[in-house]
C-alpha cells in the first residue's frame, strides 16, 4: 500500500482540526442571526405596545382637554386648542404607524383610526361628537394595550427559553467538537510521529554512516537530535561535492593549460626552432667556400635570445617566476607591461597594499593572481573600456580585492546564471582559497565591479602596512 507523502501529513493534522472548527464558526453565526431575528421580534413587540401606550396618554389627556374646553369661556381657549392640536397629533401618528399592520387585528385598527377621525382638530368642531369618540376609543385602547402586553411577555418568554436552549446547544456542540478535535490532533500526531520518526531514524543512521558524525558524542552540547545530524551530514556532503567539483575544474584547467602550452612550443617554438637549425645547417655545410662572418654570429645570437624569450614567456605564463621572487605587485605589473601595456589596450591602475600581500599563501597568492588575469581578460573581451583598475587592501577582518572598469557593464545575474567559462573559473579559484566573489555595479559612472572576500583568518600572517601604487605607461592620471 502506498504511504501518504510527508507534506500530507504534515498539512493533515491541522486541516482535520481547522474543517471542523470551521462548522462550529458558521453554526455560530447561523444561531446567532436566528437569535439576533428573536431579538428583533421581541423589540418590534416592545415598540407596538409603546405606541399604542402613547395613544392611550394622548386620548386621555385630549378628553380632559375636551371637558375643559366644554366649560370654559373663548378667550381661554387658545392655549387648550393648541394642546389639543399637539396631543391629536401623537394620537394620529401612533395609529396610522406601521408596525401596528402585523400586530393589530385589521378590523380593530380600522375601528380606532375611524373614531380617530372625529378626535381630529377642525375649525367646526362638535365637542359632545368629540368627547363621545374619546368616551369609546380610550377603553379600546386600555383593551388593546393590556392585550398586546400579554402577547409582548408571552413573545419574551418564548424568546428567552428559544434562546436559552440555542445557546445551550451550539455550546454543547462546540465542547463536542473541540473534544473530537483535540483527540484527532493527538491521534494523527501520534500516527505522523510514528510513521516519520522511523524514517528520520533511518536517515540520521545513514548520515552517521556516511558522514561519520561520531565525534558529536565528544561535543559538550548533548541538545542535537536526528534532524540536526542529517542537516549537518548534507552540508559536510555538499561541500565534498563542491571541493570534489572544484578540484576536478581544476584539474581540467591544468590539463588546458598544459595544452596551450604545448600547442605555444609546438606551433611557434619548435618551428622557429626547426627553420634555424635548416638555416644553422645551411651555413655550416657551406663553411670552406663561405666561412661564417660577424654578422653571422650576431645573427645566431639574436636569435637564440629570441628563442629564450619566447621560452621564458611560455614558462612565465605557466608558472609566473616573477610572483614568487618579487611577488604579487611585480608580477601583475609584468605581465601587464609585457602583453597589455599598449596603445590598443585599455589604461589601468594597481593599487596594492603589502600587509595585504605578505598574508597570502603561496596558492593564494597564485589563485589571486589567476583571478585577476581572468578578470582583465573579460575586460579586455567585453567591457570596451577605457580603464581598469585593481585594489587590494585589508578593510576590517577581511582582505579585499576589488577590479572595476569604465566599461558598458554587464548583467551580473544573467551572466552568473549562465556560469560562463571565465565567470567559472573565476568562482572556482576563489572557492579553492575560502573567498567568496561577487559581480556589482562599478565605482565609476558605469562598468563592472569584481569584488573578492577573503577572511583574515583564512590567511598567512601579520605585517607592516605600506601601500605601492603602479600604473600603466600610459595611463591617465586620477
Amino acid at each position: 500500500m502506498r504511504t501518504l507523502p510527508l507534506k500530507y501529513k504534515l498539512v493533515l493534522a491541522p486541516a482535520v482540526i481547522i474543517i471542523p472548527v470551521i462548522f462550529v464558526i458558521i453554526l455560530m453565526l447561523y444561531y446567532l442571526n436566528i437569535i439576533g431575528q428573536q431579538n428583533d421580534s421581541v423589540r418590534n413587540w416592545a415598540h407596538t405596545t409603546d405606541q399604542i401606550r402613547i395613544a392611550l396618554t394622548s386620548s386621555e389627556q385630549l378628553q380632559k382637554i375636551t371637558e375643559q374646553l366644554q366649560y370654559t369661556q373663548s378667550s381661554e381657549n387658545e392655549e387648550l386648542i393648541f394642546n389639543y392640536i399637539e396631543l391629536s397629533r401623537v394620537l394620529n401618528g401612533n395609529l396610522s404607524n406601521p408596525v401596528l399592520l402585523n400586530k393589530v387585528h385589521v378590523n380593530t385598527l380600522r375601528e380606532l383610526q375611524s373614531l380617530n377621525k372625529n378626535i381630529k382638530f377642525k375649525e367646526t368642531m362638535d365637542l359632545s361628537l368629540t368627547a363621545t369618540a374619546l368616551t369609546t376609543i380610550i377603553p379600546k385602547l386600555e383593551q388593546l394595550y393590556y392585550s398586546l402586553q400579554a402577547q409582548k411577555r408571552a413573545i419574551y418568554i418564548d424568546s428567552n427559553e428559544y434562546v436559552k436552549d440555542k445557546t445551550s446547544t451550539l455550546a454543547q456542540i462546540s465542547v463536542s467538537v473541540l473534544v473530537l478535535c483535540v483527540l484527532l490532533g493527538i491521534i494523527l500526531s501520534l500516527w505522523i510521529s510514528r510513521t516519520t520518526t522511523a524514517k528520520i531514524k533511518q536517515l540520521a543512521q545513514n548520515a552517521n554512516f556516511v558522514c561519520d558524525l561520531t565525534e558529536k558524542d565528544n561535543r559538550s552540547d548533548k541538545k542535537f537530535d536526528d534532524l540536526e545530524d542529517i542537516a549537518l551530514c548534507l552540508s559536510i556532503m555538499s561541500n565534498r561535492m563542491l571541493s570534489t567539483i572544484a578540484a576536478e575544474k581544476l584539474l581540467q584547467g591544468v590539463e588546458d593549460e598544459r595544452s596551450r602550452i604545448a600547442m605555444d612550443i609546438h606551433d611557434q617554438f619548435l618551428s622557429d626552432l626547426n627553420i634555424f637549425k635548416r638555416d644553422l645547417n645551411l651555413k655550416f655545410s657551406n663553411v670552406e667556400t663561405s666561412p661564417l662572418s660577424d654578422s653571422d654570429f650576431k645573427e645566431i645570437n639574436t636569435t637564440l635570445d629570441e628563442f629564450s624569450f619566447t621560452l621564458r614567456g611560455i614558462i612565465d605564463d605557466l608558472h609566473p617566476q616573477t610572483l614568487n621572487m618579487f611577488g604579487l605587485q611585480a608580477a601583475l605589473q609584468s605581465y601587464l607591461e609585457r602583453k597589455l601595456s599598449t596603445a590598443a589596450h585599455p589604461d589601468y591602475y594597481i593599487n596594492i597594499e603589502k600587509q595585504a600581500e605578505k598574508k597570502l599563501s603561496s596558492f593564494q597568492k597564485l589563485s589571486l593572481f589567476r583571478i585577476i588575469l581572468e578578470s582583465i581578460q573579460n575586460i579586455i573581451r567585453h567591457a570596451h573600456c577605457s580603464r581598469y583598475e585593481i585594489d587590494l587592501r585589508i578593510t576590517d577582518d577581511q582582505l579585499i580585492l576589488s577590479i572595476d572598469d569604465n566599461g558598458i557593464g554587464m548583467k551580473t545575474k544573467e551572466n552568473t546564471e549562465k556560469n560562463s567559462h571565465g565567470i567559472f573559473n573565476i568562482t572556482q579559484r576563489a572557492y579553492s582559497i575560502k573567498a567568496k566573489v561577487q559581480w556589482g555595479k562599478s565605482r565609476f559612472s558605469s562598468g563592472t565591479q569584481v569584488l573578492i572576500t577573503l577572511p583574515l583568518q583564512f590567511t598567512n600572517s601579520n605585517k607592516i602596512s605600506t601601500i605601492d601604487i603602479s600604473a600603466s605607461t600610459h595611463a591617465k592620471s586620477m
